[in-house]
């Protein structure tokens, strides 16, 4: 359950950056979802699926511009890579916060940017060598959550899609990770 944010240019996301007391970043107005078609497998979206067949899914601009969705992102937080399950409850089969290589956190500033149909959010990184990956080059940032995905067929932007993703009505809860 995960979908790549938009790339953000280096030179773009360090006027964005400002440093701490304690030497951590914060960034702002960095991209965490956005509107379009994404490819995930049939093993991710269940519904007795091919595992490993790659299927079409859209998020529409209103399940990002819920305000429900925004506020399920705030002080969440994020990983480098992919874990295989969410974070939370152990005992319920999600990944034990204390056994995670937590990276940092999002802020309480996310809103939906009309302008360009993103989420976006101010992050905050605690571990310096994430700092170094950034500057290196590594620029996305994915986000998982729990979704309902509907089977809906239609086009968006002339791309199709077979799945629509919805918020899942007990309220989101999100991991979040850097990609590449």
């Amino acid at each position: 359950m995960s979908a790549a944010s938009a790339a953000r240019p280096a030179d773009s996301l360090e006027s964005h950056r400002t440093q701490d007391i304690n030497g951590f970043w914060e960034i702002r107005d960095n991209p965490i979802s956005k509107v379009g078609v994404f490819m995930y497998s049939g093993r991710v979206i269940g519904m007795g699926l091919p595992p490993d067949e790659m299927f079409a899914v859209f998020r529409p601009p209103e399940e990002l511009a819920d305000p429900e969705c925004a506020s399920s992102f705030r002080l969440q937080p994020w990983v480098d890579n992919h874990p295989k399950k969410l974070f939370g409850d152990p005992e319920s089969g999600l990944i034990d916060p204390a056994r995670a290589p937590i990276a940092g956190v999002l802020g309480e500033q996310i809103y939906f940017d009309e302008n360009d149909f993103q989420l976006k959010a101010n992050l905050k990184l605690f571990n310096f060598a994430h700092e170094a990956r950034i500057d290196e080059g590594k620029k996305e940032l994915s986000i998982g959550y729990r979704c309902i995905y509907e089977r809906e067929s239609g086009e968006y932007n002339g791309i199709p899609y077979q799945f629509v993703q919805r918020k899942d009505g007990r309220g989101r809860k999100f991991r979040l990770w850097m990609a590449q």
